[in-house]
């Protein structure tokens, strides 16, 4: 059985921009998870970090979807997109 299972499901749509969906997801699950932590405990969590994390949350898609997939595979160090 493969691991991406869309693109047996929807052919048509490129690898590419399936590749793209995949690393822009884990970029937004980040920023949510950080926006859940807030949420919870509003007064041990510094404001800063919040900033900083949805700066880099956003900023990192939006530079992704217009770059090439090796560029934006080479910048990403996110711990969540590292296989080990």
């Amino acid at each position: 059985m493969e691991e991406r299972v869309i693109l047996d499901l929807l052919p048509f749509i490129p690898f590419k921009a399936i590749y793209k969906l995949e690393f822009i997801t884990a970029y937004v699950t980040i920023a949510f998870f950080f926006l859940f932590i807030r949420n919870l405990f509003p007064e041990e969590f510094s404001k800063t970090i919040l900033r900083i994390t949805l700066l880099f949350s956003v900023s990192s898609p939006i530079t992704g979807s217009y770059s090439s997939i090796l560029i934006f595979t080479a910048l990403s160090f996110s711990p969540v997109l590292v296989n080990i």
